[in-house]
């Protein structure tokens, strides 16, 4: 499980990556708040958010926890590369 779970999180934060930094390209050439704004909420929630999670409780550890925290990973990911490929 380790190996996979490991797999899908890099993955997520791949596309998480690309379609953020693809957001603030469409902000910086069509000046879209839009885009901008989805950008900042997304590293907010993943870096700030679930970080805040992983660093300071231990619930992490727990399996039914890591599996919402990977759904909630993929899930922004979907969302970010739909609203990225929806602005283009």
């Amino acid at each position: 499980w380790e190996i996979f779970l490991s797999i899908v999180e890099r993955t997520a934060a791949s596309v998480i990556h690309v379609a953020t930094r693809g957001l603030l390209y469409i902000f910086y050439i069509n000046f879209n708040l839009f885009a901008i704004t989805i950008a900042l909420m997304t590293f907010v929630l993943a870096d700030g958010i679930v970080g805040y999670q992983l660093i300071f409780t231990e619930k992490i550890a727990e399996f039914k926890i890591l599996i919402r925290f990977y759904a909630f990973i993929i899930l922004l990911a979907l969302f970010d590369l739909l609203i990225f490929l929806w602005l283009w």
